[in-house]
């Protein structure tokens, strides 16, 4: 009788427990995917669902950020689907100036027409705190570099 009394009395704790947060305003959190769960269903784990547009059944894709840090480029490699737009955001000390390899000429990606090789090139150093926006319209697999510190270097898969 005493185990029967011992349950009873933690089920009222849970359902009491449950009533005063609700009635203290509180809400059950939203389930979101886990990293896991967003590469299988083909996002990166920077790419990650609005839980009040996820409800309504309408996927919205966050930017892809890749961070420059004292340590280097984070994270290192990273893929993502043609046309997605990737910012290489300045989180060092330091100015950076993200590029395509290969350094010095950043000529690896196709596309011509930056200030020295590609387009896939900021053109100058990001001071601390900015950033640089590329879309990559080109499917493969993509190096790059910091150019004012070679040794720091990158990868961008872009799936079809």
């Amino acid at each position: 009788m005493s185990k029967t009394i011992f349950v009873a009395i933690i089920v009222a704790a849970v359902v009491g427990g449950a009533w005063w947060y609700m009635q203290q305003g509180g809400s059950p959190a939203p389930m979101m995917p886990s990293a896991y769960e967003q590469k299988q269903a083909g996002q990166s784990a920077d790419q990650t669902t609005d839980p009040d547009v996820a409800l309504s059944g309408e996927v919205k894709i966050q930017p892809v950020i890749i961070r420059y840090t004292d340590a280097g480029f984070s994270p290192v490699a990273i893929s993502v689907k043609k046309g997605t737009t990737v910012a290489f955001k300045n989180d060092s000390g330091q100015d950076t100036w993200p590029a395509s390899a290969i350094h010095p000429t950043h000529q690896s990606y196709p596309t011509t027409g930056g200030c020295m090789g590609s387009t896939f090139d900021a053109c100058r150093g990001l001071k601390p705190g900015e950033s640089w926006d590329f879309t990559f319209d080109t499917a493969g697999k993509w190096n790059y570099h910091d150019h004012l510190h070679a040794r720091q270097f990158g990868s961008v898969t872009v799936e079809e």
